[in-house]
């Protein structure tokens, strides 16, 4: 687990780290979020999830300035890029690109800064999907 210079990881927060977590420079992280970069293993229905080995698709690796709201959970091989907000209660299963707002179960997209308007703007339907899951 990497934890980069003046983040801030508030109280109830959990992080599972099989493999590689990151957490950026300067980060914020909410109370109660849960951060892991493995799943439980579940594919054999006649044992226990608990008897099963994790599952370990990557690394969860979250940008550096970003605020995680609270409740958040973060899973699997994800990454999240520098500048983001993720909402509170939001589920983030999918790569988030630099400078987004994303919020909801599953994350998506609501907003992206526009560099030469210098201000946060709505995105369509179509332009979340585009940018949803590139990697950060």
């Amino acid at each position: 687990m990497v934890l980069k210079r003046g983040c801030f990881i508030n109280a109830y927060t959990q992080i599972a780290c099989a493999r590689r977590v990151v957490v950026g420079a300067d980060t914020m992280i909410a109370e109660g979020c849960f951060i892991a970069d493995n799943n439980h293993g579940y594919a054999d229905p006649g044992r226990s999830p608990k008897a099963q080995p994790l599952e370990l698709p990557g690394e969860v690796v979250i940008g550096d300035d970003c605020w995680i709201g609270a409740h958040v959970c973060v899973v699997g091989n994800v990454r999240i890029g520098r500048h983001c907000v993720v909402g509170a209660h939001s589920v983030v299963t999918r790569d988030l690109p630099d400078f987004c707002v994303a919020v909801g179960a599953p994350a998506r997209i609501v907003k992206r800064y526009d560099p030469d308007q210098q201000a946060w703007r709505p995105v369509s339907a179509d332009e979340a999907r585009e940018w949803q899951g590139k990697r950060a």
